[in-house]
């Protein structure tokens, strides 16, 4: 028995060379410091963040004051143990919402309960588990479970977020893994893919090497079964460079393909491969005419921190670029997104304080495409930014780091919303591909202000006050108060 309990505690388990999730707060400290010029040796548009990277991030390191307890509690969470070859740490954590208000996704109280499990093995193998279990999926970020009938102590859905297998080492990380890609210049809302989306199976392979980093992944984002069973995958290369101390860029392609009953398309499997090359050449398993093609989009991302207190990023997605006389004189537009933010970060008596200001648009046509199935969407979210389609916002306000254990941030900001928003219709196709008034049709014009604060007494314990005032045209108001409480516990095993 006692062998049966060691090993499942093994196979759950905890690895520095692990994805940070954006859902845990280590992934907002490094966010942070990245605004303050720290840590830009490990910075990367291709996140999510990884823990090992981080070990000597805040050492020997100027930095404000105010941000004392915050790095402390960074660094707890990067013990590493003794030198035995395995080492591992669990959470075992809940969490704890009440929202009342108009306009939210849900009302009243609903909590959940999660679990993070790591593992490694010889600093090179590992593997980590990340399950949650909810009263109401619609008080989870980015969570697809499905509700059951039957409750269990009032909880009635569960889903794994994240689960990886691999191997890394000084030059090479493979995995095969069900999780999500967050590619851009941007901390969590990415243009074409984010940390906003629903998790999907994939394999990935990265090399890294010096300066250099090169990423390729391949996966499976789901099956739609309304008219017949049209299986949907998603393949993405990237290829970045960073001086290691303040400038980072890349240049990656994301392809979306599907079909009635298609199978893993190998011609995508060639990580050196373009899309162009692969469509245009016929080399894919279904063409024809009644076949449209897959949906690809290419982006460039930029991040730089120009002086030590002021930080520009952005990202340029072109999803159709008009180069040809005759589509131009048909009035075909080009198809883009693009996203801006500056910031700006200082000291003012002993408080931390982030000014920022951000910029994101993406046109009616991007990420849609002349099959609906292949337009960037699963399991009924979108996979980049959170906006949408047809859509554009802009965000203005601070961020305050107290010493006493509390950040607080506000926003202002309006966003407008046309009719060809892909939030929408996910699958929908386009009919037509001709210039239309941006944002198109009815445009939903909305001004909102959103207010969070959260304390951290301990490492392990948050408390939360989110409040959201969101002025629409179309009467799609929101206006509520949100309370949160979240904790969990932590252990540390070594064999």
């Amino acid at each position: 028995m006692l062998k049966i309990i060691s090993w499942f505690i093994i196979l759950f388990t905890f690895i520095h060379t692990q994805d940070i999730s954006p859902d845990y707060w280590q992934s907002q400290y490094l966010h942070i410091s990245q605004d303050y010029g720290l840590g830009w040796e490990t910075n990367t548009t291709y996140k999510p963040f990884r823990w090992e990277k981080h070990f000597d991030t805040f050492k020997n390191r100027e930095y404000p004051a105010a941000l004392d307890w915050l790095f402390e509690y960074f660094d707890k969470e990067l013990f590493s143990g003794d030198d035995k070859p395995v080492q591992s740490k669990v959470w075992l954590g809940g969490g704890a919402d009440y929202l009342q208000g108009q306009g939210g996704s849900y009302s009243g109280l609903e909590y959940s309960l999660y679990g993070y499990f790591q593992l490694r093995y010889k600093k090179r193998a590992y593997l980590h588990y990340y399950p949650r279990l909810t009263t109401n999926p619609e008080s989870q970020p980015h969570y697809t479970g499905i509700p059951r009938d039957i409750r269990r102590l009032g909880l009635n859905s569960g889903a794994v977020d994240m689960s990886v297998i691999g191997y890394h080492n000084d030059l090479l990380t493979v995995e095969v893994a069900r999780g999500r890609q967050n590619w851009g210049s941007d901390y969590v809302d990415n243009l074409a893919l984010s940390a906003h989306s629903a998790a999907y199976d994939y394999g990935l392979l990265e090399l890294h090497y010096k300066r250099v980093k090169a990423r390729y992944f391949h996966g499976f984002l789901e099956t739609i079964w309304n008219d017949g069973d049209y299986n949907r995958y998603i393949t993405g290369r990237g290829l970045e460079y960073s001086n290691g101390t303040n400038f980072v860029i890349s240049a990656s392609e994301v392809v979306i393909y599907s079909g009635l009953d298609r199978p893993l398309d190998v011609a995508y499997l060639n990580p050196l491969l373009l899309h162009l090359d692969v469509e245009l050449n016929n080399r894919t398993n279904r063409a024809g005419t009644e076949y449209d093609g897959a949906n690809a989009i290419w982006q460039l991302s930029v991040d730089w921190l120009a002086l030590r207190k002021l930080r520009v990023s952005g990202s340029l997605v072109i999803d159709e670029f008009q180069f040809d006389e005759a589509d131009l004189e048909q009035g075909r537009p080009h198809s883009l997104a693009y996203q801006l933010r500056v910031a700006y970060s200082t000291v003012i008596y002993k408080t931390a304080v982030t000014y920022f200001a951000k910029y994101t648009r993406v046109d009616t046509y991007t990420f849609r495409h002349s099959d609906g199935y292949n337009n960037f969407v699963s399991r009924g979210l979108p996979l980049g930014s959170e906006l949408g389609s047809d859509t554009d916002r802009w965000i203005i306000g601070f961020r305050s780091i107290f010493p006493f254990r509390v950040i607080s941030e506000i926003q202002f900001g309006v966003t407008r919303s046309g009719e060809g928003n892909i939030l929408d219709d996910n699958y929908s196709a386009y009919e037509q591909f001709t210039s239309v008034p941006f944002p198109s049709g009815v445009v939903d014009n909305t001004r909102f202000v959103d207010w969070c604060v959260s304390y951290r007494p301990k490492r392990t314990l948050e408390f939360e006050l989110t409040f959201r005032y969101a002025d629409s045209s179309l009467d799609n108001n929101q206006n509520y108060i949100l309370l949160s409480c979240n904790g969990y516990w932590p252990f540390h095993f070594s064999y």
